[in-house]
């Protein structure tokens, strides 16, 4: 069955998904509560029961992805978000920077439709260590 999603702009909903223990840790830096998700006609934040996906406008169609899941997220999820963004947006390419060590984000990126398009050398730090990132991208009207 494919998953259902929907727009949102609640931001209590997104706050309370990026706030959670199990994404801030991953997401962000310092106090949790000072947190504010941007509303804005550039950014779509595709819901589903206890996540949701961000897609930024950086130029034109194309779009930085974003997940946000405290819970369970499947390709499939990934999959229904990349079809939504064709069908209702001008997105033509879609991209997410993945840190290089971070393995199952590569293989749900993959098998959500997305292929590797690079790697930015030593681009962040990790326990004392420069580390890679890996861009992610995929074509929509390709995905289609």
């Amino acid at each position: 069955m494919k998953p259902l999603l929907e727009r949102t702009e609640d931001s209590g909903f997104l706050r309370s998904i990026v706030t959670n223990p199990r994404c801030w840790r991953w997401v962000g830096e310092g106090d949790a509560s000072c947190y504010e998700p941007l509303i804005h006609s550039d950014i779509h934040y595709l819901a589903w029961g206890d996540g949701f996906f961000a897609f930024k406008r950086v130029h034109g169609g194309l779009y930085e992805a974003h997940a946000f899941a405290p819970g369970s997220v499947t390709p499939e999820h990934g999959k229904a978000a990349l079809q939504w963004m064709a069908n209702f947006t001008d997105a033509v390419k879609v991209f997410a920077l993945i840190p290089g060590h971070k393995r199952h984000a590569v293989k749900f990126s993959q098998l959500a439709g997305f292929s590797v398009d690079g790697r930015l050398s030593d681009a962040y730090e990790h326990r004392g260590r420069m580390k890679d990132m890996i861009l992610m991208g995929v074509t929509l009207w390709a995905a289609q």
